[in-house]
């Protein structure tokens, strides 16, 4: 094998993961790949925004808080252990936000909507803002639906706010470029 078609087989495994691993966890379902099967780091397209590594990253994030919180042993852990994993996900997903480029690294602030009332805010910068609401969604619902974490119930209901407030501007943008 050329290291040509090495580096697109590599290239092609973290395209694939980075598409299969959200997919499947909207769906409630395991991802069938895990990152930790992997044994080399997404490659670097070498632009001055990476989106590749940016959809890989966000798919090691929420595969690993679906890993650390809704598998069988999860589920059977302590409520001082849950707690712990439920922050240890957070923080992932917030490594993850501030490594994005420095625009968007404010996508969870409530401030985040004036920019988005804007037709002509790239659709990259909306996928992003969607995903990390998204994502704490996830990572919080357990708890709050359950009633057994503490905090949690606020930051989800702010979420989850957040989020429903993307879906009209999603629906919106989508009628208008049809």
């Amino acid at each position: 094998m050329s290291n040509g078609d090495r580096d697109f087989a590599r290239r092609s495994l973290w395209y694939l993961y980075s598409i299969e691993a959200p997919q499947c966890l909207r769906h409630g379902v395991s991802p069938v790949i895990s990152h930790n099967w992997i044994d080399h780091a997404p490659p670097e397209s070498g632009t001055e925004v990476d989106w590749f590594s940016v959809q890989c990253l966000y798919a090691i994030v929420i595969s690993s808080a679906a890993e650390m919180l809704y598998t069988q042993r999860a589920l059977r852990q302590s409520l001082t252990e849950r707690e712990q994993k439920l922050k240890t996900a957070f923080e992932l997903l917030e490594s993850w936000r501030k490594h994005l480029p420095t625009p968007l690294q404010e996508i969870h602030k409530q401030t985040t909507h004036l920019n988005l009332d804007d037709i002509y805010v790239p659709d990259a910068t909306l996928s992003i803002f969607r995903q990390y609401h998204e994502a704490v969604y996830m990572i919080y619902f357990l708890g709050w639906a359950t009633g057994q974490t503490v905090g949690s119930r606020k930051t989800v209901e702010e979420s989850a706010g957040s989020y429903a407030s993307t879906l009209p501007k999603w629906y919106w943008r989508s009628q208008i470029r049809s």
